[in-house]
């Protein structure tokens, strides 16, 4: 019997309805998942200002979550009901060459779940068991529904030829870049700098094993990374911010041979970079997206503290409230880092 469930629909730039839709029996390698918490994901609020390049209003939004299977298809065999799970909100066509090839996160027409009339912030969600993982019991939902935007980090933090003695700097003390400081860290990184203009992040940054933190705001924060290096520059650069100014300062942070990884939202994708310093210094641009195989070593680096979560976690609200979460995101005086919508 299929399950009616309330959705949430971004209208017009910065104004949320809801919507009773249906949602289908699983089918035969699906779980049914009842959805205990989502977090808002930096993606959903570039949507919500109606500023995400490629997500036209109205749409849906959310796909950061954790909860209960409640239910399940004839065929599953990984999971029964009352599982706490997580999942990867990815889909992939399965059909494509990448795809036959398991490069699934450049299936060549991967979108998100809530671009086929679901949504994570709704009380329950189908996913194939497939892309559904074990919640471990030391993990809070609050704490799983953060799973996969670390998973984004590990992959960035694996995908950027990072190793012991490694020298960083993450634009943005934002989630993402919080989590891909520790992701880096974790991962061999010795020295890390972060740099942003907002003082309280800042601070949750050093909390969280950033040996520097440049208030981007105060100094030039180029001229200050140059410093801390001896002149050098550094050996990757990690940019969480999706502005043109923090992507060219990403760049002209690294010492000759450095990668600049970008993985912001980029509301305006036109962004003009001096190419020929880049040929003249041997620099390397890397832009990722999707994730497929870090999804279990987010976990397994969470799950043994390599990576905390808790520290991210500022807001909770209820679905009722959610207009108020995403603008209690744009609103830096509460200083909100992570906000998750929450069910019973």
């Amino acid at each position: 019997m299929p399950r009616k469930v309330t959705m949430p629909i971004i209208e017009s730039p910065r104004q949320i309805s809801f919507k009773e839709v249906a949602l289908p029996d699983p089918g035969p390698r699906e779980v049914t998942i009842q959805v205990k918490a989502c977090a808002i994901c930096g993606s959903d609020v570039h949507v919500f200002k109606g500023m995400h390049p490629a997500a036209p209003l109205p749409a849906g939004a959310g796909h950061e979550l954790s909860g209960v299977v409640a239910e399940m298809g004839k065929e599953v065999s990984r999971f029964k009901v009352g599982d706490r799970v997580c999942m990867n909100p990815m889909l992939f066509c399965g059909k494509c060459y990448y795809c036959r090839r398991s490069r699934f996160n450049h299936c060549v027409q991967v979108t998100f779940c809530y671009r086929v009339g679901q949504s994570g912030f709704a009380q329950y969600i189908n996913r194939d068991e497939d892309w559904v993982y074990h919640l471990p019991d030391s993990l809070s939902f609050e704490e799983g529904a953060v799973i996969e935007p670390t998973a984004t980090a590990v992959h960035a933090a694996q995908s950027s030829g990072i190793q012991l003695g490694t020298k960083i700097a993450v634009f943005g003390a934002g989630p993402i870049g919080l989590q891909t400081l520790q992701a880096a860290k974790a991962h061999g990184a010795t020295w890390a700098a972060i740099v942003d203009v907002v003082d309280y992040r800042l601070d949750l940054a050093k909390e969280l094993g950033a040996d520097v933190a440049v208030h981007a705001g105060q100094v030039d924060p180029v001229q200050r990374l140059r410093e801390l290096s001896g002149g050098l520059g550094l050996d990757i650069t990690y940019e969480c911010v999706g502005l043109e100014q923090t992507m060219r300062q990403s760049l002209a942070a690294l010492k000759k041979g450095g990668t600049a990884m970008a993985l912001g939202v980029f509301e305006n994708p036109e962004v003009k970079l001096n190419l020929q310093d880049m040929v003249n210094r041997g620099l390397q641009i890397r832009a990722i997206l999707a994730y497929v195989w870090d999804f279990q070593t987010a976990l397994d680096l969470v799950a043994t503290g390599r990576i905390r979560l808790k520290p991210l976690i500022s807001h909770t609200f209820p679905l009722s409230r959610i207009q108020e979460a995403f603008e209690l995101l744009l609103d830096k005086r509460e200083k909100a880092v992570k906000v998750l919508i929450t069910h019973p």
